[in-house]
């Protein structure tokens, strides 16, 4: 169940770190008036874009190697509303706030050549950590840009391959949260090599290696792999584009599995879960799909299964879904990154940015055969405002539907979050 002391802690360090932040701003205001930047380049927003932090973040670039810092703050509020049958099935769920991320990434070059670089990622409470750590690792990785940098071997801490949702940045993506969470590997130590392919750059392939340190995985090995095709489009150009894209992802476990997930918001608990159970390994299949049009318009979509070999029970198959579409009301759309096979972060063009209407349903099925840990469905409305490059303010309303325990509960969700991210 939600801590309230928790809570309100996120709450304080949230506010802080914001007040700190502009703070800083402010005071690069009074001691030297930044000359104002074209308008194609960068807007004069009506929400201050905090530009003038850069002159109180420490940096370096000399011969021997380089540093810059990033920083990234999230902060969320939830409601919920429950029928009796839910409050049965998962307890009570109570509106709370949470510090949903604040992190700060070191990144750079070793050495005068730009071919090795580094980057260093620390977060609070961030996505598939142990929540009883306050702070943890999240990247820790050295990577070598080779063949004019269409390949790029990352090695350490790295983030995991498998599902666009996880590849990307959950803080550039349209839907709050993930759905493919339960079915994914984020972070863990090892090796992943990523190749782009063509004259014009259209593909992608990555492969990794990588060791799970999830609890229930005893430490096994496992591997990823990813392709991505731009099938259509050149977005370069400001035009739509089409992006498709197949993952695989094999854990080695030969231990045990646990599979589990929340439905559209981070403070809630878990709704389904197979709990620890013993396997003989398992497979991940996902498929993905990206259409983003002229006008601001665009449709995302994947589909996971995971067959896994349960040992008391046999081949079991659990699996997710979602599709979502969105509208910017301004006409933005996210850029696309040729390297990762993934959309970028949308930069509104006007003084009061982006506003963007997003619409999903998703569902996550958790029972296959002995193993009943429940299934969702859920249904999004949400509005975001990209006030800058920066700053984001988004509320989402969300309907779900619990099929667990032989009886189907209701729990409604509104969800606020406010974000910075430098």
């Amino acid at each position: 169940m939600p801590n309230p002391r928790r809570s309100a802690s996120h709450a304080a360090l949230f506010v802080g770190l914001m007040l700190v932040a502009g703070g800083a701003r402010g005071q690069a205001v009074a001691d030297v008036a930044a000359p104002a930047a074209p308008a194609s380049v960068t807007p004069d927003y009506a929400i201050p874009d905090f530009t003038a932090l850069t002159r109180y973040l420490p940096s370096l670039d000399t011969r021997f190697g380089s540093l810059a810092l990033g920083l990234e703050l999230i902060g969320d509020y939830t409601v919920f509303r429950q029928n009796d049958i839910s409050i049965g099935q998962v307890g009570v769920q109570n509106d709370q706030f949470e510090m949903r991320s604040a992190s700060i990434d070191v990144t750079g070059q070793l050495g005068p050549k730009p071919w090795i670089t580094y980057k260093v990622g620390i977060e609070y409470n961030g996505f598939n950590v142990n929540q009883d750590d306050t702070w943890n690792v999240t990247d820790l990785a050295v990577n070598l840009e080779l063949d004019h940098g269409r390949t790029l071997v990352k090695m350490g801490q790295i983030k995991g391959n498998f599902s666009y949702e996880v590849v990307g940045s959950f803080v550039k993506m349209p839907q709050s949260e993930r759905t493919m969470s339960p079915f994914a590997a984020p972070r863990n130590p090892g090796v992943m090599i990523i190749h782009v392919f063509g004259a014009d750059k259209r593909m992608t392939g990555s492969i990794a290696a990588y060791k799970d340190q999830a609890e229930s995985a005893g430490g096994s090995f496992g591997f990823a792999a990813r392709g991505t095709a731009l099938v259509w489009g050149a977005p370069g150009n400001g035009n739509g584009y089409l992006h498709l894209g197949a993952s695989l992802l094999h854990s080695g476990s030969d231990t045990a599995a646990r599979y589990r997930a929340k439905p559209g918001s981070d403070v809630a608990d878990y709704y389904v879960d197979t709990g620890d159970f013993a396997v003989n390994g398992a497979n991940h299949f996902g498929l993905e799909a990206l259409y983003s049009n002229v006008g601001g318009w665009s449709v995302q979509s994947e589909y996971v299964v995971a067959r896994v070999d349960a040992v008391d029970s046999g081949k079991v198959n659990f699996r997710g879904f979602y599709i979502l579409g969105s509208w910017v009301l301004t006409g933005e759309f996210r850029p696309y990154n040729r390297t990762t096979g993934t959309a970028g972060r949308l930069e509104p063009k006007g003084r009061w940015g982006a506003p963007e209407l997003v619409a999903r349903y998703s569902m996550v099925d958790l029972d296959s055969g002995a193993i009943q840990g429940g299934r969702y469905q859920r249904v999004d409305l949400g509005l975001n405002w990209w006030a800058t490059t920066q700053w984001k303010l988004g509320v989402v309303a969300g309907r779900v539907w619990l099929d667990r325990f032989g009886v189907q509960g209701v729990t409604d969700t509104v969800l606020t979050r406010l974000q910075w991210v430098y």
